[in-house]
C-alpha cells in the first residue's frame, strides 16, 4: 500500500501525508475517498474544471497537466503520470504483449492469447468482444491510461502471468500506452484508418513503426517494413504457404514443413494464425504442439460468423482494405454477393466512396444503411457510399437486413454479408446509445 507521501516522492515533491492512496483515476465520476484524481486535457473537455469536484468526493491528491490550484502540476506531464502508474500498480510484475496493424488486430490478439492459455501460460485479453474467456471487455479499443493500468494490476491480483491487448493508433498517440514495456509486439498489415485523426497514411503508419521500435522488447511481422527489418528488434517471417484450400468456415494449408487445419476462412486469417505462430515459436514452444492446439480455437463472435444454417454471415470489416479483402475472398466461393453496410459517422469520410467502389465492383446487390451514424446527417453518411444507382438506401438497418434476408432468398447460389458492426449490439444515433443486434435481427427473419 502506497501512501500520497510515497508517490509524491517519486517525482520529488516533499510531503509528509501518510494517507493511503486507494486508487488513480481520470474520471471524476469514478473518484473514491482517497483516491489520486488526474486532471488532464481531453478531447471534449479539461480535467481541471473537474477538480473541486473530486476533492469533494474524497480524492486526496490531484496531479495536474497544467498549474492550477489545489493541484500538483507535472512538468513532463505523461512520463511523470506513466512512471507513477508504472510503481503504483506494480506493471513490472505483468508481461505484456501487444498486437498492432490496421486490420486482424482483434482477431490476431485473441488467437495469440488463446494459444498461449492453451501452452500453459495464464493469460489475459484486453478486448472490445463479448463472450471470450479470461477476458475483459472494455468501449475503447485501447483503454484510457489510468484504466489500462488498474486492469493490468487486477489481471496481476487473480494470478495471470501475461496480458496481450490491441495496441491503437490513437492509443499511442494519445498517450494511453506509454506505461508499458512490450515483452514483444505483433504487427500485422498497415494500410490506412483514422485519417480523420493523423491526417496522412504515412503519419498513421510511422505512428505504429514508431511506437514498436520505442516500446517493445522484440518485433515480429510478415510484412517487410524497413525500420523493422533494419532494426535488431524485428524479425520479418515468410509469408509462403503451399496449397491453400479454404471454404467460407475452415481453411488448410502448408507452412513452415506441417500441414494447418485452422478454423477460420480466408489467407488474411491464415496471415493471422501464422504471425502468433511464429511468435509462439520465437518463445521456444514446439511448432507441431502449437499447430495441434490452434486446430481448437474458433474465430471470434461477429468475424464472418454464420447465422443459422443459411449462407448469411456478419462481419466486422469496417475499413476499406478490410471489405475489399472479404469481399474478394466471398467472391471466389459464391457469384451473387448481397450486401448491407453502413459507415460510421463522425469519422474518416474518405472511405466512403471508396467503400461504394469495392462494393459496385464484387457486389451483385448493395443495400446502405445506418451503422452508428452518432449525431451526423445519415443521409449525408449514406449518399456518400452511393456511387451506383442501383445502391438501395435503408436507413433503418433492422429493415435493411429484412430486405438483405428477403433478396438472399430470391436470388440464386447467393451469400448476403452484413457488415461493419460484427458483433457489436447497439447503435448510436443522434447522441443516443441503443441496443441492436445484427445476429438477432437475422434470426427474427429466418424464423
Amino acid at each position: 500500500m502506497y501512501k500520497v507521501k510515497d508517490i509524491l516522492s517519486w517525482i520529488n515533491v516533499p510531503s509528509d501525508s501518510d494517507v493511503v492512496v486507494n486508487n488513480i483515476v481520470e474520471n471524476v465520476d469514478l473518484v473514491q475517498k482517497n483516491d489520486v484524481f488526474i486532471a488532464r486535457s481531453g478531447n471534449k473537455s479539461d480535467g481541471t474544471i473537474y477538480i473541486d469536484k473530486a476533492l469533494k468526493k474524497g480524492a486526496c491528491l490531484v496531479l495536474s497537466e497544467k498549474k492550477v490550484n489545489n493541484a500538483i502540476c507535472l512538468k513532463n506531464f505523461y512520463l511523470e503520470l506513466s512512471m507513477i502508474l508504472y510503481k503504483f500498480y506494480k506493471l513490472n510484475e505483468m508481461e505484456v504483449v501487444g498486437v498492432t496493424g490496421t486490420n486482424g488486430k482483434s482477431t490476431t490478439a485473441y488467437i495469440l492469447s488463446s494459444m498461449c492459455n492453451k501452452l500453459g501460460i495464464k493469460t489475459f485479453l484486453i478486448t472490445t468482444t463479448k463472450g471470450i474467456e479470461n477476458s475483459i471487455v472494455t468501449s475503447l479499443t485501447t483503454p484510457g491510461i489510468c484504466d489500462l493500468a488498474q486492469i493490468i494490476y487486477n489481471a496481476y491480483l487473480k494470478g495471470y502471468k501475461r496480458v496481450v491487448l490491441e495496441c491503437s493508433s490513437i492509443g499511442m498517440s494519445r498517450h494511453r500506452l506509454d506505461i508499458l514495456n512490450l515483452k514483444y509486439l505483433l504487427i500485422n498489415k498497415i494500410t490506412s484508418d483514422h485519417l480523420d485523426y493523423h491526417k496522412t497514411k504515412k503519419n498513421y503508419k510511422e505512428t505504429k513503426i514508431n511506437f514498436a521500435l520505442e516500446k517493445a522488447g522484440s518485433i515480429y511481422s510478415l510484412y517487410n517494413y524497413r525500420k523493422i527489418k533494419n532494426s535488431e528488434k524485428g524479425k520479418i517471417f515468410s509469408q509462403k504457404i503451399k496449397d491453400y484450400r479454404s471454404t467460407l468456415s475452415s481453411s488448410s494449408f502448408i507452412y513452415d514443413g506441417i500441414e494447418f487445419n485452422i478454423n477460420f476462412p480466408f489467407k488474411y486469417n491464415a496471415y493471422n494464425i501464422l504471425i502468433c505462430y511464429n511468435a509462439l515459436k520465437e518463445e521456444g514452444y514446439d511448432k507441431n504442439l502449437i499447430v495441434n492446439n490452434l486446430k481448437t480455437v474458433y474465430p471470434l463472435n461477429g468475424r464472418m460468423e454464420r447465422v443459422g444454417s443459411e449462407d448469411i454471415y456478419v462481419d466486422y470489416a469496417h475499413t476499406y482494405p478490410a471489405l475489399k479483402a472479404l469481399l474478394k475472398e466471398v467472391k471466389r466461393y459464391k457469384r451473387n454477393i448481397i450486401c448491407v453496410i453502413g459507415a460510421g459517422g463522425e469519422r474518416d469520410s474518405s472511405k466512403r466512396k471508396e467503400y461504394g467502389k469495392v462494393l459496385a465492383r464484387y457486389a451483385r446487390e448493395v443495400i446502405l444503411t445506418d451503422d452508428n451514424p452518432r449525431n451526423e446527417d445519415e443521409d449525408r453518411i449514406l449518399n456518400m457510399m452511393k456511387v451506383k444507382k442501383s445502391f438501395v438506401i435503408i436507413k433503418d438497418r433492422s429493415k435493411a437486413i429484412k430486405a438483405g434476408v428477403i433478396l438472399y432468398k430470391k436470388i440464386k447460389d447467393s451469400v448476403l454479408l452484413i457488415i461493419g458492426k460484427g458483433a457489436e449490439d447497439y447503435q448510436i444515433i443522434k447522441g443516443k446509445t441503443i441496443y441492436f443486434s445484427d445476429k438477432e435481427e437475422v434470426k427474427k427473419c429466418l424464423d
